[in-house]
């Protein structure tokens, strides 16, 4: 089994380098990716067969994804994949695996995923700030497709550049968003321009 999981294509996510963080004390860092697209050299698409991912900067396993039908030495274009979760997955009542609410991310109270979590303190004023991203009706929806060319035929490593999000988010003056809405949905937009791959 372990020969097979090795052969696949895999997508790299790092959110923890100090160059993307710096100035900031991150805490709490966990966001969904799902719907995962790979777009090969000569045209081909190959998609995820996984309807969610949490990445959890607490858990370095998950900063790893194995895309099972995209072979391992496929020259890759780009890469397509929405932050968050979609409305159909919002309305299915509680799931498993990493959308089983033990982990945290599901708002029993307005029945839906938190897309984004992303809680600490700014450095240099002590200031703490929580950030808890979600909401898939219109026109606040929060999730955000994003795509992103690759700068070499191999690399899928994609960083998250934490610190330009909350610089975007100018933490002095809005330290809390923890419902869906405008703040949240402006929010997310913010976040999804801050990912680039490697």
């Amino acid at each position: 089994m372990s020969s097979f999981i090795h052969a696949q294509k895999e997508i790299q996510f790092d959110c923890t380098s100090h160059q993307l963080t710096e100035g900031y004390e991150i805490s709490i860092l966990r966001f969904y990716v799902s719907n995962i697209q790979v777009k090969s050299t000569d045209g081909r698409w190959y998609s995820d067969q996984v309807d969610a991912h949490l990445i959890d900067k607490e858990v370095p396993s998950s900063w790893t994804i194995s895309l099972v039908d995209c072979p391992k030495n496929l020259d890759i274009d780009s890469v397509v994949f929405v932050l968050g979760t979609d409305s159909l997955t919002n309305v299915s009542g509680i799931l498993d695996g990493d959308l089983d609410p033990i982990k945290g991310m599901y708002w029993s109270w307005n029945s839906g995923y938190i897309n984004v979590k992303v809680e600490g303190k700014e450095q240099a004023t002590n200031t703490a700030f929580e950030y808890h991203l979600g909401g898939y009706l219109p026109p606040f929806s929060t999730a955000r497709e994003i795509r992103l060319k690759t700068s070499t035929a191999n690399s899928l490593r994609i960083s998250v550049d934490v610190s330009r999000f909350l610089k975007n988010a100018k933490v002095e003056e809005r330290l809390e968003v923890m419902i869906p809405g405008p703040e949240a949905s402006k929010l997310s937009s913010h976040l999804s321009t801050c990912f680039s791959i490697d």
